[in-house]
């Protein structure tokens, strides 16, 4: 049942702000929060402080007469004092990453009709937000614990409805400008961090570094909640000193340097970084003390190459594969960095089961969401299964494995069947190649578009890619490829968030790419294919007025 947004009163997060009040008792010096604000000041909080910093928010925000937060800025300690303080108080939040566009972010505002910002930085709102919604909030007292980034805004709005016991909206990085409202409870999301204490037990967590946004579910609740409880201490530091840019950009030398800085003993990973971590794992041994230090590299959000793995576990680096999605409350599967690292994703964590049905595809069992914001759609019962839309499969072992997205199955002109997740995942990992798009829903083969670094030539790849074909069945060789233009003025890199053909996590927005990439799409289907005009059945008339960004020149 829906019901307007709570008024400040219990904590939605009893058990966890239990634990910060009983560490910041028996352990008040032991530091808890590192990191560095964004005008550059050292921050080191002990769980004393953390505590009294987020009282002091917390009662501030009882005072203002906010319903409903919405949570900006980038990673900073500002960001989770500003949560933890938001919770306490009572209120249900709405992290808005700082990656969204226009059109998402318009989509947030109006669907959650939030009256309330928190910003965790000192910098004009519509720095964050479309003007003409940024003129809508005014900025209201609060003082900000010393050291700390911590604005108030309010606007004159009536919350939406939400279902009973939310506390925690997150907007599912869809395909769209229209991303879904996930709507979560407190006790389900307690319910996650106490499986993955079950699956981790024993595995040692001193220091999390926060990587991903912490608008990021996957790193909000798994990396920086679950380490609180865990009572390690957190480094969250600003993008340009951890090497994340929030459209994805990594540096790999400021990441290296921040990584030897602050020697994190804990990482949440997606694909596209934990490669990048081999990779620096691999040339700078000599220079890797951070590495002695890691007991955790937790990867998700996408498929990852079994080569991959066997390279990072090779050099040592303790990789445990994880599973989930943002309805389940993120985490639903992970595997230990003891356990076998070929592709598996682990058991699920305690409270779920797995299933398969007929098809292949994977249904979840147990604790879900509440349902979506601002939808009638009705959530199955806990004793329904979940119908998570990825094929996968049981292992002798009760260890599962991924085989793809089930709407993502490519059939070919020769009947035979793949997913291309496999295969974007093998040229993903060819140094000079960050990311992949493979396609062919009714051609003779597979043809892929390739986001290249500027290093790579034309020449050296395609060596890459023949040596690659010699792996692989023939009906699953990559039979054509484009590569993509780079680093125009003013326009985003292709297959990136910031171009809106990625997800936060790093999965590709497939129909996204296949409707502004239409053109790189069709001269290749016509340059390999001749006589081909079946080239995807996404690419309808019904997409014609959607943007598209500039193409790849054809070929002299």
């Amino acid at each position: 049942m829906s019901t307007p947004a709570p008024r400040p009163g219990t904590c939605p997060m009893d058990r966890l702000h239990q634990r910060l009040r009983q560490r910041a008792r028996l352990s008040p010096d032991a530091e808890s929060l590192i990191g560095q604000s964004p005008d550059g000041a050292d921050i080191r909080l002990t769980a004393r402080q953390l505590e009294a910093a987020t009282d002091a928010v917390a009662h501030q925000l009882e005072q203002s007469g906010v319903s409903h937060l919405g949570l900006l800025g980038h990673n900073s300690p500002g960001w989770l004092v500003a949560q933890l303080a938001a919770w306490r108080a009572g209120l249900p939040i709405t992290p808005i990453p700082a990656f969204f566009s226009e059109q998402q972010l318009n989509h947030l505002l109006d669907t959650t009709g939030l009256d309330g910002l928190l910003i965790a930085q000192d910098s004009p709102l519509d720095a964050w937000l479309p003007s003409d919604c940024a003129n809508d909030f005014k900025r209201q007292p609060l003082d900000a614990p010393a050291g700390l980034s911590i604005a108030l805004f309010r606007r004159p709005s009536t919350p939406a409805p939400l279902p009973d016991g939310t506390r925690l909206i997150t907007f599912t990085s869809g395909t769209t400008g229209t991303p879904k409202g996930v709507c979560l409870s407190g006790p389900h999301l307690e319910s996650v961090i106490e499986g993955l204490e079950q699956r981790l037990a024993g595995v040692p967590l001193h220091r999390h570094g926060v990587v991903l946004p912490m608008a990021v579910l996957l790193e909000h609740l798994a990396g920086a909640l679950f380490a609180l409880w865990r009572g390690a201490a957190i480094v969250i530091d600003t993008p340009d000193l951890a090497g994340l840019h929030g459209s994805g950009t990594l540096d790999p030398d400021q990441w290296q340097r921040w990584l030897a800085k602050r020697r994190p003993d804990s990482l949440i990973l997606v694909p596209a970084l934990l490669k990048a971590l081999t990779h620096l794992a691999s040339h700078h041994s000599a220079a890797n003390g951070w590495q002695q230090v890691l007991s955790l590299v937790a990867v998700g959000g996408g498929q990852v190459p079994r080569r991959l793995l066997e390279q990072a576990t090779q050099l040592g680096l303790p990789v445990a594969q994880g599973y989930g999605m943002s309805e389940m409350g993120s985490v639903v599967c992970l595997s230990r960095p003891d356990e076998p690292q070929d592709g598996r994703v682990g058991c699920p964590l305690k409270g779920l089961r797995l299933s398969t049905d007929e098809q292949g595809q994977l249904l979840v069992h147990g604790r879900r969401m509440l349902g979506y914001l601002a939808s009638d759609h009705q959530v199955p019962s806990t004793e329904m299964p979940w119908p998570s839309g990825d094929l996968g499969h049981r292992l002798a072992d009760g260890h599962w494995r991924l085989d793809g997205r089930q709407r993502n199955v490519i059939i070919l002109s020769n009947g035979r069947n793949l997913c291309p997740e496999w295969l974007e995942a093998e040229l993903e990992l060819i140094d000079g190649i960050d990311r992949a798009f493979v396609f062919g829903e009714g051609l003779p083969g597979v043809l892929a578009l390739l986001s290249p670094s500027a290093a790579i030539q034309p020449p050296r790849l395609e060596a890459h890619i023949t040596a690659l074909n010699q792996r692989l069945p023939d009906y699953a060789r990559v039979r054509g490829w484009q590569s993509l233009m780079r680093q125009l003025p003013g326009v985003a890199e292709p297959l990136s968030i910031a171009s809106n053909e990625l997800t936060a996590n790093g999965r590709l927005r497939r129909a996204s790419i296949q409707l502004r990439r239409r053109c790189d799409i069709e001269r290749l289907v016509a340059r390999t294919f001749p006589g081909h005009e079946q080239v995807s059945a996404a690419l309808s008339s019904a997409a014609d007025g959607l943007p598209s960004y500039p193409q790849e020149p054809p070929p002299p």
